[in-house]
């Protein structure tokens, strides 16, 4: 089995993303990882993403049109990458915008795959009733088709769906551990145990 990681950005800039790369390492499961590189700098054509992550994208995004075409292209390039997936790979989507290309090509390919959902974007805004229902139906969509629809809490999946796992949010052993070490060096001191 190989894990194939759809992240919106580079595997440091998010917990999850972290926590499935640490899972896949302490496991010695085999993980290839597909971000969009937003973080590059743009000097002689060289981007800080670490080689381990293959970027599918390179885009920065500017204002709310140059976003919404961002994830246009995103979603299409993540779709042309699940068509290449086989079915030995499960691969791990962190949002909607990742997951729903899966699902597009997951049954077809004969792909696993689960669908992180940390927040629903038919939530996230207050948009116009007929958005807000398209989007509901995306997410609806995406939530079926996946092998495990993953979400933080029941506030955001009212549906008890069979493939339906909550797992609250917690942070890394990498994020705590980082705290830990800035709370030494700069002399914090709670009196009590660190959580």
């Amino acid at each position: 089995i190989r894990l194939v990681l759809f992240a919106l950005s580079a595997v440091e800039d998010t917990a999850l993303s972290m926590k499935v790369r640490d899972l896949a390492t302490e496991r010695g499961i085999d993980l290839s990882v597909f971000v969009w590189d937003r973080r590059r700098e743009i000097v002689n054509g060289a981007s800080d993403t670490p080689d381990a992550q293959q970027p599918l994208l390179r885009v920065r995004g500017v204002g709310l049109p140059g976003k919404a075409l961002g994830y246009l292209l995103w979603m299409i390039q993540v779709f042309r990458a699940g068509i290449r997936l086989s079915s030995s790979d499960l691969a791990v989507c962190l949002d909607l915008a990742t997951a729903f290309p899966i699902a597009l090509t997951a049954r077809k390919k004969g792909v696993r795959f689960i669908f992180l959902n940390g927040d629903n974007l038919s939530l996230s805004y207050r948009w116009p009733r007929g958005v807000k229902a398209f989007l509901r139906a995306i997410e609806a969509f995406t939530a079926r088709r996946a092998t495990l629809h993953i979400v933080p809490g029941t506030s955001r999946w009212k549906r008890p769906d069979t493939n339906l796992r909550i797992v609250p949010n917690s942070p890394s052993t990498h994020m705590v551990e980082r705290a830990h070490e800035i709370s030494r060096r700069n002399g914090y001191s709670r009196g009590a145990a660190f959580t």
